[in-house]
């Protein structure tokens, strides 16, 4: 059976700058004009990254989405934000801004347009469920009548940070509430919809980098709103151990070296300087180091397998 990749890209707000700086270097160096995306067959993402798989599916180049991504820094997350009275009654940032750059980077092409199988996750809050928009090329169960540009906000919608997102009379949420890391579920779904098989799948899993979490066990007193609220607590834990459940099991999915996972642990001063809407030079400057950084430590044989692929008949 034929070799089969997919790219799949977690959810981190403007820290998404990292993936696609990472993707964009990486496609430096390949020899012909094609784009990153090209050498994969399959795609899956969250939040940012699932606005990033989406482009790259559709055939834009990792240099366009980082284009992009430069963007959102001032247009989307600028560097005076929504304070906490805002934030206790409504989105730190406006869904506005966010849908224009979308629009520019993916225009007004249905989801059923893409050549390739894609999935993109959210969450919907009708029924506190999640919601898979998937695709695959000649399948009924593909949502292909929804606009990318919607799927691209449906999952990004972030609480606290934009509003969610209308699509029909359905309301959606950001994909990270589920599945911060897609891994897992495109793995299973190209073994349970695509037919594939897992000896012949091979994933790249783009982070957004990550700050170690973990808490003092020396009291069990104190622990209410403040001490779960105190430095996001309670969402830093909740996500890192939803990220750890979804490695493990992606890792019982398929062999182990057939994941390779991109995604730095920040040290202390980086960790401060990045957030999911912080936009500021610093943060730029950091994420794309760390990114170029990634590059040129990936093994060689590595680079070359994902790099030399070229996607069979479907």
């Amino acid at each position: 059976m034929p070799r089969r990749q997919i790219l799949c890209i977690s959810g981190g707000g403007y820290a998404g700058l990292f993936a696609a700086k990472f993707l964009a270097a990486l496609e430096g160096e390949i020899k012909s004009s094609s784009t990153i995306g090209s050498h994969f067959d399959a795609f899956a993402g969250t939040s940012v990254g699932g606005m990033m798989a989406l482009a790259l599916a559709q055939g834009k180049s990792a240099a366009q989405v980082l284009s992009v991504m430069k963007d959102v820094g001032t247009k989307v997350f600028p560097k005076k934000r929504g304070g906490l009275l805002r934030a206790l009654w409504g989105p730190k940032h406006e869904a506005a801004p966010l849908r224009m750059q979308l629009q520019n980077l993916l225009g007004t092409a249905r989801f059923g347009s893409l050549k390739c199988p894609a999935i993109v996750t959210a969450v919907d809050l009708a029924s506190a469920t999640p919601r898979i928009f998937r695709t695959y090329p000649n399948r009924n169960e593909s949502d292909s009548g929804i606009s990318l540009l919607d799927v691209a906000l449906a999952t990004s919608a972030a609480p606290i940070f934009f509003p969610p997102h209308k699509i029909g009379n359905g309301l959606f949420a950001d994909g990270g509430l589920v599945a911060n890391i897609p891994d897992h579920l495109a793995i299973l779904e190209a073994v349970d919809r695509w037919g594939w098989q897992s000896n012949d799948i091979y994933v790249l899993s783009i982070g957004t980098t990550y700050t170690p979490a973990g808490l003092l066990t020396n009291s069990v007193k104190g622990w209410g709103f403040f001490k779960w609220a105190r430095k996001k607590n309670l969402l830093e834990i909740s996500m890192s151990a939803q990220m750890a459940l979804a490695r493990e099991v992606a890792t019982r999915l398929l062999p182990a070296r057939h994941i390779v996972r991109i995604d730095p642990a920040l040290g202390p001063e980086q960790a401060k300087a990045i957030g999911l809407d912080v936009s500021t030079a610093a943060a730029k400057e950091t994420l794309q180091a760390l990114a170029e950084r990634e590059v040129i430590n990936l093994d060689p044989l590595v680079k070359k397998q994902f790099l030399g692929h070229v996607p069979g008949p479907l």
